[in-house]
């Protein structure tokens, strides 16, 4: 039986799966995605996001991947008007005062190559049917990409698969929260134009609004674009 078993490979559990290396927990990690993303997906990560990672020796080199320093710009009716540092904490209690903006593709990239240097596999490919809790361990029923079903016994199920979370699910817990439905647009692009690099920049013109986060990869930007009701 084994102390536990990860479901998701999302920056969450690749972080988690580094931290049971480290120690010698015996698990397995699943995902029923066939790789990892390619796209920006999330891409801030915190001052203490970065100290837990620089634990794990990650923290620096996630750095060099990303972008530190950035600036925000506010362009109004075609002017640019306003200029602010975007996660300048001014503190110096740790020795990441700011806010990394990066692409989780760049995330799980580095965290990826930890997990391979440590001998680490990721079960590609494996779904999380149901969850069966007993009273010193749960019994997990996995479905391979050939159909073949598998029964494992764990200690412990850690659930980092998610919004739509199978392991949230069986354990009863609830989603809170309200949706709040919009329609946007979200893409990771290349632009022509005089976008100054290395800054943030925010675009307003009648009731349209748009975002661009300097990325450098898996492209140049990332692009979030909005209209009001």
């Amino acid at each position: 039986m084994l102390d536990a078993l990860i479901v998701g490979a999302g920056p969450t559990g690749l972080t988690l799966a580094a931290g049971f290396a480290r120690f010698g927990v015996q698990f397995r990690m699943i995902d029923r995605a066939m790789d990892r993303v390619g796209e920006s997906r999330a891409l801030g990560v915190q001052a203490r996001s970065l100290e837990v990672l620089q634990s794990l020796q990650l923290g620096e080199e996630l750095v060099r991947r990303g972008n530190p320093s950035a600036r925000l710009f506010l362009h109004l009716d075609h002017r640019r008007t306003a200029e602010a540092r975007l996660g300048d904490f001014g503190v110096t209690d740790t020795r990441f005062p700011f806010i990394l903006f990066v692409s989780q593709a760049e995330t799980e990239a580095v965290l990826n190559d930890h997990l391979a240097s440590r001998g680490v596999v990721i079960e590609r490919g494996v779904e999380l049917l149901d969850a069966m809790p007993e009273p010193d361990r749960v019994r997990c029923l996995l479905r391979h990409t050939d159909g073949k079903e598998e029964q494992v016994w764990v200690h412990y199920l850690a659930g980092c698969d998610g919004a739509h979370s199978t392991v949230r699910k069986r354990a009863g817990i609830p989603f809170e929260g309200e949706a709040y439905l919009q329609d946007f647009m979200l893409g990771d692009v290349e632009v022509d134009g005089p976008l100054e690099r290395d800054a943030l920049h925010s675009f307003a013109l009648g009731r349209g609004v748009a975002m661009f986060f300097p990325l450098g990869s898996p492209t140049t930007w990332r692009v979030i674009g909005a209209s009001g009701n």
